[in-house]
């Protein structure tokens, strides 16, 4: 099979792939961290993160702290280098995972802490640096960057949970009382990696596009997308971008290909509900060697006689159903752009030939009366997302236009299916998949 010839930028080799994929994280990095400095701080999540980190497991702090403050980095490497990730200091039972987030001075030497603000006597009162620090961190060198302080309630070398004697934790909570912490350091050092081990084990492991999205695994990606055949250099036939078809590799490693398969591949790119009509009825023409010729060929009646040039066909024929569709959606995919988009997902899912009729079904709500001239009503609901004039829906002849007011349990009347509130687009056999058939 060769390879399809679908419009789109390719890619030669796997290097090239793999450029391709680090520089859409650093524009991911760039877009995600918008304004440094205090307009991050400004952010209404940001703000309750550091007022409220309790509320927030320690997955989610961790995350949060990469994506607005470090984007530009893997998670490893900002988890590594950035986090200072030590268990809480008491034998209380820990009200939450997260007991406390702090964020470091420029100044302060990474080391150099007393005890937690929660308290040493058992007590559960998370408190947090004050706003001034967070102004602060603006200041920081660009060498260095921000560096933050979590306090957690796993388990580690020392705490409520530790594996290790409770006297140690006793002399801990001692040294602490007198505004010391050697001890404490200490253990801090040979603890730090476990969370790292922890929080990539416990949470990328078994995320694989978490992990490629945020741990920049560029090989984990190829990994992904030659589960479904797409890696290089066979992605130049791809009709989406490389990773937005990785959520369709199981789809897509499926042989032979289904309609329910179908079904849900083309929801998920064009994000509208889809049905998929098998066996559907269409005409096939009869070789001019098999039609009757009086007296000639094919003549004995009720044996190889047929009457006409066409018979009734039920075999390679599809019928696809998009449903409850809006407005801007019957715009967007009605028009040759759209049809041509639809024909390029058919033709790359489906390794048979196959003739497709689509037929466009705008929801009952979204229906309105024909209009000749501009619509006020129809121009309202267009997505103002969308470029372009306003476009008045109920005037485009043979997709939206159809007479009457219909409702939600009887349809508008009308002598053809345009007036049910769908518009039917006439397949025809998709030349790619014959050519590779």
């Amino acid at each position: 099979m060769r390879d399809r010839d679908v419009t789109g930028r390719g890619f030669e080799n796997r290097d090239e792939f793999l450029e391709r994929l680090r520089a859409r994280f650093r524009s991911r990095a760039r877009d995600t961290s918008g304004a440094p400095g205090d307009a991050i701080r400004d952010n209404a999540l940001v703000r309750r993160l550091f007022a409220e980190p309790w509320k927030f497991s320690i997955v989610q702090v961790t995350r949060l702290l990469h994506v607005f403050f470090a984007p530009d980095k893997s998670y490893t490497d900002f988890v590594r280098e950035e986090l200072l990730i030590r268990p809480h200091l008491s034998l209380a039972f820990p009200p939450s995972d997260v007991i406390s987030l702090e964020e470091l001075a420029p100044e302060e030497p990474p080391r150099a802490d007393h005890a937690d603000r929660s308290g040493t006597d058992g007590s559960a009162a998370p408190e947090t640096a004050d706003e001034d620090s967070h102004a602060d961190a603006g200041d920081a060198s660009p060498a260095r960057g921000p560096r933050f302080r979590i306090t957690v309630s796993i388990p580690g070398l020392y705490g409520a949970a530790s594996p290790l004697p409770t006297f140690y934790v006793e002399d801990l909570l001692a040294e602490a009382r007198e505004d010391l912490s050697a001890g404490r350091d200490f253990l801090d050092l040979v603890n730090a990696p476990f969370f790292g081990h922890f929080l990539h084990a416990g949470w990328f492991r078994y995320r694989p596009m978490q992990a490629v999205l945020e741990e920049q695994d560029l090989e984990l990606a190829e990994k992904m997308l030659a589960l479904g055949g797409l890696s290089a250099p066979f992605v130049r036939s791809l009709p989406l971008k490389p990773l937005q078809l990785a959520p369709f590799c199981g789809l897509l490693n499926q042989y032979p290909r289904s309609a329910a398969g179908l079904q849900a591949f083309l929801s998920g790119c064009l994000g509208v509900p889809c049905t998929v009509e098998q066996c559907a009825e269409g005409c096939a023409a009869i070789p001019p060697s098999q039609r009757c010729q009086l007296g000639t060929a094919n003549s004995r009646l009720g044996e190889d006689t047929s009457l006409g040039s066409q018979i009734a066909d039920c075999t390679g024929r599809i019928t696809v159903h998009l449903h409850s569709l809006g407005p801007d959606a019957m715009r967007r995919l009605a028009g040759a752009d759209g049809l041509r988009r639809i024909r390029k997902y058919i033709d790359f899912y489906c390794t048979e030939p196959l003739e497709a009729d689509i037929v466009l079904h705008l929801a009952c709500p979204e229906q309105a009366c024909t209009c000749l001239g501009p619509n006020p009503e129809t121009e309202a609901r267009t997505s103002p997302a969308d470029d372009g004039p306003p476009v008045s829906f109920g005037q485009v002849l043979g997709q939206d236009t159809w007479l009457g007011q219909g409702t939600d349990s009887q349809p508008a009347q009308a002598p053809d299916r345009t007036a049910r509130g769908s518009a039917f687009f006439r397949g025809q056999r998709w030349l790619q998949n014959s050519e590779n058939a």
